[in-house]
């Protein structure tokens, strides 16, 4: 087997796409180090996840269907299930939904942030979601453990 050059046109073609998506990227951890806000917020309204670029914005209590601790590896994920996730991935912007259809096949769930990006335990967010959650979602069926 030979080796690949990568020169001429094809370096500039990987240096076209590396560079801006590398860029957002830098520009984006610069801005939250710079003005830092929370990750996830749970209130009256349901849970608004920013915790990364491509996050889930606001997740009403009556789109949740459940809400799970699951896990790929090592790595732990607070994971929201939409009442109708088809629905959901519908409002999202076309590369995010396509990042949020490999999550479902990943672990189950559309909404899914990593313990690494979160302040508290999983624990303590999905506590917090119960005290909020309307009385028709805080039964046992919102929240689960699965792992």
């Amino acid at each position: 087997m030979g080796a690949v050059a990568l020169d001429g046109p094809v370096m500039l073609a990987l240096a076209a796409v590396a560079v801006p998506f590398f860029g957002l990227i830098a520009l984006w951890a610069i801005y939250r180090l710079v003005v830092p806000h929370p990750l996830v917020v749970v209130d009256a309204q349901g849970i608004r996840d920013t915790s990364l670029l491509l996050a889930a914005g606001l997740v009403r209590w009556d789109e949740i269907a459940r809400v799970y601790v699951g896990g790929v590896g090592r790595q732990r994920f607070l994971c929201v299930v939409p009442a109708d996730p088809e629905a959901f991935l519908r409002r999202q912007a076309p590369f995010k939904r396509r990042l949020m259809r490999a999550n479902i096949g990943l672990v189950g769930a559309p909404v899914n942030i990593a313990q690494v990006a979160l302040p508290l335990p999983i624990e303590e967010i999905i506590a917090a979601m119960r005290a909020y959650s309307p009385p028709s979602s805080a039964d046992g069926a919102l929240v689960e453990r699965q792992t």
